[in-house]
């Protein structure tokens, strides 16, 4: 019995070390070297400052929910913030590891950054690989969809968003309730309870995930054989084992839905909603920029793609998409016609308020207008995200039609063929999703911020959103007027737009909202700035001048 758990685990870590090395080598260029860069503002330097900004303030006792580290004095909530804080403890554990090899722990929240993307790649892969696994299909069968799914369209585009490829949590959460409703043991219900709510501290998907749960069963429960295995489930588990999860969920996600109902969330406008909505076509089309397998031929297709969002960020896959194909000519179990139910209803929620086709905005109404109005819906502009959803219960129909074409092929020809057929299909998904990144540089640190400076701090030109004075903070770690957050309120845009203001208005008075501020230090980024701003402040303010 010894002999064979030690073989299963050693079976489990050949499958986990193939999957971290193929992320490795798909995403080299991202993740190796770890100290680059691929912008020193942006999106790039917001999410590196917000790794930083977490370990920050818990190291100094502080709340990383609510802080005046950003739009100063004003402040900011983060659970209002693609935050992400749930990557913490590895931000803790590099930056000690850094400091005791060479001191230079400034630039752990870089390093942590570069691994993160790299561990949520691989667990999307694991997770989703273990996930079909659980449903009894073969390796093979389990493996190509995962691929497919792992490096789809929308997670190579946003491989820099720290809380969009979280979304691990969605297989992670699917595997563990199929494993819940085999053993439905306290131990695996509160496993469900306990990832599911901490993906709160990671990702926004965890609504996503809530949907989808709630959303399987309804269906499910609307079938009578299905029912009574749900019924059977729940009893078998026991009344004080859901209990319990439940309470573990709820003590979890209770100090972030604390503070994020704090503050009411803005709500964005529907033209804002409909711009970052899925085009019905670009889920077939692939972009000749971020699918280059395929080159031009698709070109003038997706040329024509003008509203809504293209297939940069929706192509499902063809290999994807002609292994789900094949499951319609299987027989169809119960379990994978539910998972096709919900994989079309997330797909059309994606498609946001009204339904787009290649350049034509068509007006005709979609479900995603019922909720657009709701918290937290009336607060995000961005439908197309309900692909990741549907992308994974597509995946699964993927594993079922590969598992039906299995038993097709060994049955009428040879058992052979069926290895030609998904040996080639392997290669096909791994050559689709392949794409070139860019090489990153080092980060090149000013020589000026790695002193004490004075603080709070300036940053010009003046910009509400700057992704550039926030990766600077993370080695000034002074307060700054500005910074980058998802959300913008009106009293932090009404301070900005004052400030705004009295610089266009004349040097005194600007000299004079600066005093006010308590203004320390100025970092001057580009020659956008008059040199009268630089020159008035040469005696009596810190200057940093990053214009050469």
């Amino acid at each position: 019995m010894d002999n064979s758990f030690h073989f299963k685990l050693s079976k489990d870590g050949i499958e986990m070390l193939f999957c971290i090395l193929l992320v490795l080598i798909l995403l080299f260029n991202v993740i190796i070297p770890l100290d680059t860069v691929l912008s020193m503002g942006g999106d790039y330097g917001q999410m590196v400052w917000n790794l930083w900004v977490v370990d920050y303030l818990i190291c100094q006792g502080e709340n990383p929910f609510i802080t005046d580290l950003v739009h100063y004095p004003e402040g900011a909530n983060l659970t209002h913030h693609s935050l992400a804080s749930g990557f913490f403890p590895l931000v803790f554990i590099v930056k000690n590891i850094i400091r005791l090899i060479n001191g230079q722990e400034a630039i752990a929240p870089l390093i942590s950054y570069h691994l993160i993307i790299w561990l949520s790649f691989a667990l999307i892969l694991i997770f989703s690989y273990k996930t079909l696994r659980e449903l009894n299909l073969s390796k093979l069968n389990s493996l190509i969809p995962a691929i497919g799914y792992t490096f789809c369209a929308f997670y190579q585009l946003h491989w820099f968003h720290l809380n969009l490829i979280s979304g691990f949590f969605i297989p992670l959460t699917a595997w563990l309730i199929i494993r819940f409703f085999k053993r439905p043991t306290t131990q695996n219900a509160c496993f469900v309870s306990f990832f599911l709510a901490i993906s709160i501290y990671f990702t926004e998907f965890i609504v996503y995930i809530l949907m989808a749960i709630g959303f399987l069963f309804i269906v499910s429960y609307s079938l009578t054989k299905e029912r009574k295995k749900i019924n059977a489930t729940i009893k078998k588990a026991g009344f004080s084992s859901i209990s319990i999860s439940v309470l573990l969920f709820c003590v979890i996600i209770i100090p972030f839905v604390y503070y994020w109902f704090l503050e009411p969330a803005g709500k964005m406008p529907e033209q804002e909603i409909s711009r970052f909505s899925a085009n019905l076509a670009g889920f077939f089309i692939p972009h000749p920029d971020f699918t280059p397998l395929y080159g031009n031929i698709f070109s003038s297709l997706n040329n024509n793609i003008t509203a809504g969002i293209s297939g940069f960020e929706i192509f499902i896959g063809f290999p994807l998409l002609l292994s789900a194909l094949l499951w319609v000519f299987s027989s169809k179990n119960t379990m994978s016609k539910i998972a096709a139910v919900t994989m079309t209803a997330f797909f059309i929620l994606s498609l946001g308020p009204s339904l787009k086709i290649m350049g034509w905005e068509t007006g005709i109404p979609l479900p995603y207008k019922l909720i657009m109005h709701i918290p937290p819906f009336s607060a995000s502009r961005t439908p197309v995200r309900f692909v990741v959803i549907a992308m994974f219960f597509l995946s699964i129909l993927a594993g079922f039609g590969l598992s039906w074409l299995d038993r097709l092929l060994k049955a009428r020809i040879k058992r052979n063929v069926s290895w030609i057929f998904k040996g080639l299909l392997l290669a096909w998904v791994l050559t689709e999703v392949f794409r070139p990144y860019p090489t990153l540089t080092p980060i090149k640190v000013p020589e000026n911020l790695n002193k004490e400076i004075p603080g709070p701090v300036l940053n010009m030109p003046l910009q509400i959103v700057d992704g550039h004075a926030a990766l600077l903070q993370t080695f000034h770690h002074k307060p700054i007027i500005a910074g980058y957050t998802a959300r913008i309120t009106k009293k932090q845009l009404s301070q900005f737009d004052a400030l705004s203001y009295v610089l266009q208005h004349g040097l005194k008075e600007f000299q004079a909202a600066i005093h006010d501020l308590g203004i320390k230090t100025i970092i001057i980024r580009n020659r956008a700035v008059p040199h009268e701003i630089v020159a008035s402040y040469a005696c009596d303010i810190n200057i940093i001048d990053l214009r050469d």
